[in-house]
Formats: C-alpha cells, sequence, structure tokens
C-alpha cells in the first residue's frame, strides 16, 4: 500500500500543477509588444458581431461612396488607420479609386439601401486584422468588397480595401 502512494501522489501533484498552469495561461492576455503597429489598444481585439461588422462596412462605404461623389478623398482618407495612412496618401487613394468614380451615385444608393451580403464570417487574422468580405448589389452587378480593418484607440480603423465589379 505504502509503494501504491509513492507512485500516486506525484503523479496526482504533477497533475494539479498542470491544471494551475493550463488555468493561469488561458487567463492571461498578451502583453502589446514595443513597435507592434497592428494595435495601440491595451485590450486584444475582439470579433465583432453581425451588426458591428455591418455598420463597419456601411460606414466605410458610406464615406467611400461620398468620395466618389465629392471628387474628393480627403475625408475618407482621414478615416484610415494611422499604418495604412504611413503606406499611402489621398491622393494616391483617389487615383487608384478613380475608376470607380462614375458609380458613386450607385454607391451611394446601393449602400443606403441595403445591408451588404456578407460572403464569410468576420475573420481575425494575423496581426489581428479584422477582414470582412461580401458585395453590394449595384444595378444588375456587384461590388465585391475586401475590407480590413485594425485596432487602433480601442476602435477598428481601415487598413485595406479591396474593390471589385462582377
Amino acid at each position: 500500500m505504502r509503494s501504491h502512494w509513492k507512485i500516486t501522489l506525484p503523479i496526482f501533484l504533477v497533475c494539479i500543477a498542470a491544471l494551475i498552469g493550463a488555468s493561469f495561461f488561458l487567463q492571461k492576455s498578451p502583453a502589446p509588444q514595443a513597435g507592434d503597429t497592428s494595435s495601440t489598444s491595451s485590450a486584444s481585439p475582439f470579433l465583432p458581431a453581425r451588426e458591428e461588422s455591418v455598420a463597419l462596412i456601411f460606414r466605410t462605404m458610406n464615406d467611400f461612396a461620398d468620395a466618389l461623389l465629392s471628387r474628393d478623398f480627403d475625408t475618407f482618407y482621414a478615416t484610415f488607420s494611422s499604418a495604412w495612412k504611413q503606406q499611402t496618401t489621398a491622393q494616391e487613394v483617389a487615383a487608384a479609386m478613380e475608376q470607380f468614380t462614375p458609380f458613386g451615385r450607385e454607391v451611394k444608393k446601393s449602400v443606403n439601401a441595403s445591408d451588404p451580403y456578407l460572403n464569410a464570417p468576420p475573420v481575425i487574422g494575423a496581426h489581428a486584422v479584422l477582414t470582412l468580405q461580401g458585395f453590394y448589389r449595384i444595378e444588375g452587378t456587384k461590388m465585391l468588397f475586401d475590407l480590413q480593418y485594425i485596432r487602433e484607440k480601442d476602435a477598428w480603423k481601415l487598413f485595406g480595401m479591396d474593390l471589385r465589379v462582377k
């Protein structure tokens, strides 16, 4: 009987230590790293609910439509994350989006007429980048979007945008 306790007690103690260690590991949130531009918030990003995702898409696409209609991308550019602003200028964005300018009125009408169709659930990938994919119907076609966001100061900010008409 005594030899049974010599084997059982150490195994029991190792199991308890493993459970305590696993519990500590699961509750501990990673500390922000110096130089990490993916998030300036102290809280880790969370996956937004469908309503918040739709609101993000609406705000981005509505701002985009306003930029197309006014042919001024400065206000739209102001909504970008600081990381994306370091990679581009408002003039470069305007030049890249020039092909959509004739469709500004239709984009605005579609964005305000209905919620976007989501092709996939929201995903938070590498470097805490939130990706929202879907489309709006615009006069018999689809304007497909792939929008990327990162958290800055407890808010999602636009980090990338890919649009196609199909």
